[in-house]
């Protein structure tokens, strides 16, 4: 799709560009913050009716 699009921009290279993108991506690890919506459940008094592992996606502070 986005190369499709930035042929269609007239972007030179486009093929290469996601070519490039695509291999540095290859073995990146997808992470996604789910802080608010936990802080939501939290607030909402819910988060035992959540079917959901939030710890996995929170940042955690590291100890020195």
């Amino acid at each position: 799709m986005w190369e499709a699009i930035l042929t269609q921009l007239g972007v030179e290279d486009a093929a290469l560009i996601i070519a490039d993108t695509r291999e540095s991506n290859r073995n990146a690890t997808i992470m996604r913050d789910y802080s608010g919506l936990q802080r939501l459940a939290e607030d909402l008094g819910i988060t035992g009716q959540i079917d959901f592992d939030f710890r996995p996606t929170l940042k955690t502070a590291s100890v020195a």
